[in-house]
This record gives structure tokens, C-alpha cells and sequence, in this order.
């Protein structure tokens, strides 16, 4: 059963309601940001980067250093989106300069969320800038795919 717009879709399964993204998440942060929904589309577009970078360090860990994917999985799923940028970096799955993008958009995320509840005092603060949320848009759905891309390469 479809909810609200057309992004989002409320599955019934007996008596609890879960809410799911329908189709391909970079698909959904670009109807998102067409429709003018930022907050949304940036929201989707770092929990799916997020969601990749996760995935890739427990593949690391159950591939080449044939851990447990269940205990990876747990270890990782506790930590940080920084930590887990970090740890990729570590293992060689990112450079230094991947690493710094990523977390630019992390960055870039929280600032925009923070921003956009501050009331504007003497006109200093009017909001996140939309040039700089394009700049940020653009390379975060570049990560959207290169981050599944770099799981698929391990497998």
C-alpha cells in the first residue's frame, strides 16, 4: 500500500508497518532532489553510502581475513560512519583523497540539517546554500555507485 508520495511505500506484514525505499536509492535521492525534497535526498543518498561502505568492510573481513560474517557484522554495524571511512582507508579500499571526499559529505550532511532549523540573526544565516548542496549532491551520488562498484570488485 503506497503512503504520501511517491518515494516511500508502507509495507503491511501482519500487524507491524514497515517503511522501505522502493527501487534503486540513488534513483530515489534524484527524484528527491528533482521534487525539491533535499533534506531527503541527501539523507537517502548517505545512508546508502553508508550502507555500501558497511557492506565492503565486512566483505573485507570475511574474504580476506575469513572472519565470521555474522561477528563482522556486528563489530561493524556499531561503527561510526567516519570509522567505518577510516577503516577503509586503512585496508587500502580508499585513498586519501576518496576518504576526505566521503567525509566532506558526511560533513556537508550534518551542516545542512543543523542549518536549516537555525532561525537568521541580523541576516548573517538564510540557510544551507544550494550551490554548495549541488556540489556536495552531485559527488555524493558519484559514491552512491563507486562504493557498491568497489563490493562488487571483492566478489
Amino acid at each position: 500500500m503506497q503512503q504520501g508520495s511517491t518515494l516511500i511505500i508502507v509495507l503491511h506484514a501482519k500487524t507491524m508497518e514497515y517503511i522501505r525505499i522502493r527501487g534503486w536509492p540513488p534513483d530515489h535521492a534524484h527524484e528527491a532532489y528533482e521534487k525539491g525534497y533535499f533534506v531527503e535526498a541527501i539523507q537517502v543518498l548517505h545512508g546508502w553510502i553508508e550502507s555500501q561502505a558497511r557492506e565492503l568492510l565486512m566483505l573485507i573481513g570475511s574474504i580476506h581475513f575469513h572472519t565470521k560474517l555474522a561477528d563482522t557484522w556486528n563489530y561493524v554495524d556499531e561503527m561510526s560512519y567516519k570509522d567505518v571511512v577510516k577503516a577503509l582507508l586503512v585496508v587500502g579500499q580508499v585513498t586519501t583523497e576518496e576518504s576526505a571526499d566521503l567525509l566532506r559529505i558526511n560533513s556537508a550532511r550534518n551542516k545542512m540539517i543543523h542549518q536549516i532549523f537555525k532561525e537568521p540573526y541580523e541576516k548573517l544565516h538564510k540557510g544551507f546554500p544550494k550551490p554548495e548542496f549541488d556540489r556536495v549532491f552531485k559527488d555524493a551520488m558519484k559514491w552512491a555507485d563507486r562504493m557498491s562498484e568497489k563490493s562488487d570488485e571483492l566478489v
